[in-house]
């Protein structure tokens, strides 16, 4: 039975960082990952969502030491843009602009979290920036490789694990994956493959403790005896890149419908991301449509403001719903990420609150390590629940209050949306305390 200071589930990129992060603070991990090697770079390279780094966040990840590596594969946000649009009516002209401008301001008045020296003019931060999921699971698994005290073993999923005041106990079986590629290894004929690897299907770690990044349909969650609230909102989200004649500038924009969203995240080069959240039976007819059928329908929305407009990639969708766990620990378990919670993508904030997560967890076991508690103790992991739980609280109940008050075409509502967003476009206070929550300060 091996044994490791912590056991991750889930390699993805909450769980690459966990992994590399708690790595760095000294501790050894054992990394357990589904997929193997070869295919999780095959699905690396089809993979073809973005995501929007807070500043926040894009300092974590600075720390960990990818810092020139990812801003040579992300675009910075300076501008964000929130407008509402209408099959019928059209777009309206009201809108929500937040810019950097506005978090140099809150910098300026004594905003925490942005960075200045004592007297000195405060940077000019951009509101975050984005980087396409490929390309930061590519930054951190090359990471993970070259730490020493990170061991990946891929081909593995945990299925279950045992608790006691020594330890924990971790489960993990081989996946289909995984024993085809240690017949192979072996040197077993097709049809051999799976006897060949009988021996090699389950595996036993010991640890002190567990953490499950093991997505929204988490084991460890279910294993844990942890219940989540859900909610269906009845969408699905279609994701593509688009390739444009003139320069984004920086600017993201997202526009509200009463079916649901349409947002445009700048990427590298003059090529934009696009989350397009909407009835699932509209999102699998789109992405089943001929290219340029596809693209009548996406510049009705997009607009010629980027000049000329193409697809370049593939289409992907997913379903959209909201997840909160009533926990976040349990004996010698810490859930991250989504298996902790799943938001709305239309704030862009969900990466955000998994690395958060990381980054709390991180902090935790820093101040546990210097006092010489036992990691996985109850008092300790209480402490990162309590530090997470208020924050993902919050933006669970902004992303899902704002679907519902954007997600209908009640004319009252509308009326008071679009004055709304009038009259906060010309209050300074509040565009100051956007730019702050964007930049995740």
């Amino acid at each position: 039975m091996a044994g490791t200071d912590a056991v991750v589930a889930g390699g993805g990129v909450v769980g690459l960082t966990t992994a590399l992060a708690l790595a760095k603070e000294g501790l050894s991990i054992t990394l357990v990952e589904a997929r193997e090697e070869k295919a999780a770079k095959d699905a690396r390279h089809e993979n073809i969502r973005a995501w929007a780094l807070a500043q926040s966040s894009w300092d974590f990840l600075y720390k960990l030491g990818l810092g020139q590596e990812l801003l040579a594969v992300s675009s910075p946000i300076w501008d964000m843009r929130v407008v509402e649009a209408h099959p019928l009516r059209g777009v309206d002209s009201r809108k929500l602009h937040v810019s950097h401008s506005d978090a140099v301001a809150a910098a300026r008045e004594g905003g925490a979290g942005v960075a200045k020296e004592k007297g000195a003019q405060p940077k000019a931060y951009p509101l975050g920036c984005v980087v396409e999921e490929q390309a930061l699971l590519d930054l951190l698994s090359r990471a993970v490789a070259l730490c020493r005290g990170i061991r990946s073993e891929r081909g593995l999923r945990v299925v279950d694990f045992a608790s006691s005041a020594r330890g924990i106990e971790v489960i993990a079986h081989a996946t289909a994956e995984g024993q085809r590629a240690e017949g192979q290894r072996a040197g077993q004929q097709e049809g051999q493959e799976a006897e060949g690897a009988r021996g090699q299907s389950e595996r036993c770690f010991r640890a002190q403790l567990l953490l499950a990044c093991d997505g929204r349909r988490s084991v460890v969650r279910e294993r844990a005896g942890i219940s989540c609230r859900t909610r269906d909102y009845a969408q699905r989200a279609l994701v593509c890149a688009l390739r444009h004649e003139r320069e984004h500038g920086g600017v993201a924009v997202e526009w509200f419908m009463p079916s649901g969203t349409f947002a445009s995240l700048p990427l590298t080069g003059r090529r934009s991301g696009i989350v397009w959240c909407d009835a699932p039976s509209t999102i699998d007819r789109l992405a089943s449509m001929e290219g340029s059928n596809f693209m009548r329908h996406v510049s009705l929305r997009f607009g010629s403001w980027l000049g000329d407009v193409s697809l370049c990639g593939a289409r992907m969708s997913y379903p959209v719903s909201l997840s909160f766990a009533r926990r976040y620990v349990s004996e010698r378990v810490a859930l991250l990420g989504d298996s902790a919670h799943g938001i709305h993508p239309l704030a862009g904030q969900g990466l955000n609150l998994g690395l958060r997560d990381v980054a709390a967890l991180a902090e935790v076991l820093r101040e546990g390590l210097s006092l010489g508690e036992d990691l996985g103790s109850e008092g300790l992991l209480s402490r990162y629940e309590r530090r997470r739980h208020g924050d993902v609280r919050r933006l669970v109940m902004l992303t899902d209050g704002l679907q519902r008050l954007f997600g209908n075409d009640n004319g009252m509502l509308r009326a008071l949306r679009l004055g709304g967003m009038g009259l906060l476009d010309k209050t300074p206070v509040f565009k100051r305390r956007m730019a702050m929550a964007a930049t995740g300060t």
